[in-house]
């Protein structure tokens, strides 16, 4: 099984909807797929496969684990059904004992529960792509994400071609680097914007396009393609085919760590232990 994360430090560049068809199109491939929702404060895969937040998840009782719903033949676990969609939970960073109607209950810290999420609910059975739509962090999420999977194929790096949103990528890059994962690529969301009407396309943003194969180029990593906005899906899915089939041909590639960037880093002070530099 491959396992796949589609990540940025940026939120709002469409990680979740490159996700769901992302999955969508490797099913049509002729792939086995799962997806797995690890947002843990804004859990949203279930809505990309339209499905509501308070569906009950069936029991493997000899290998006391959750058994993920299939939907357009993908297999999900979305964090909704195991939280909650409509109320906010409030995370520590560790577990903490707390009174509740006169009864002391655990509740676990964000660590604990993705630990968990991620180790010990889910039952996958066979699959050939785990695709994992990860959080927009590079906090405790993200490190709990990259210590519990060792075995990464590779990451996809998301962004938008506007100037706010690669000054996350940059530092998703610098991530990966410090992290020593295998990135797959760099996808472009967002692209621009399609009329369902006329056909025409337009720049979305009112910041500043920059040119993101020129990005990739220069960070010596593959750019995979380039996807559109467009109300009508018909349009985008040979997008999205092609986005699986560049996945498919990619091979992961481990980036050299920049020398430069971490003397920056610990001249500016940050600790070491903070960073794992």
């Amino acid at each position: 099984m491959r396992k796949i994360a589609l990540w940025a430090t940026k939120g709002g560049v469409g990680k979740t909807t490159l996700t769901a068809s992302l999955a969508r199109a490797l099913r049509d491939l002729g792939f086995k797929v799962g997806a797995m929702d690890l947002d843990i404060t804004s859990t949203g895969l279930h809505k990309a496969f339209s499905l509501p937040g308070d569906l009950r998840l069936g029991l493997d009782t000899s290998a006391e684990k959750m058994l993920p719903i299939e939907k357009d033949g993908v297999k999900l676990f979305c964090l909704a059904w195991k939280l909650t969609e409509d109320v906010c939970v409030g995370w520590r960073e560790e577990g903490k004992k707390m009174e509740v109607l006169g009864e002391k209950k655990w509740f676990p810290g964000r660590k604990d529960f993705l630990e968990e999420v991620l180790t010990k609910t889910v039952e996958w059975g066979d699959l050939d792509f785990l695709l994992y739509d990860l959080p927009p962090s590079s906090g405790t999420d993200t490190w709990v994400f990259f210590d519990q999977a060792p075995d990464l194929y590779g990451i996809i790096a998301i962004s938008q071609p506007s100037a706010i949103s690669v000054v996350g990528l940059k530092k998703t890059i610098d991530f990966i680097k410090r992290e020593q994962r295998p990135i797959l690529g760099l996808v472009e969301n967002m692209a621009s914007f399609i009329c369902p009407e006329c056909g025409k396309e337009t720049y979305p943003f009112t910041s500043d396009r920059i040119d993101l194969k020129e990005f990739a180029r220069k960070a010596k990593i593959p750019f995979l393609c380039s996807i559109p906005q467009c109300p009508d899906m018909e349009r985008l899915e040979p997008h999205f085919r092609r986005l699986a089939e560049e996945v498919l041909n990619a091979e992961p590639k481990v980036l050299r760590q920049d020398v430069f960037s971490m003397k920056d880093r610990l001249e500016r002070g940050i600790i070491k232990g903070v960073l794992r530099i």
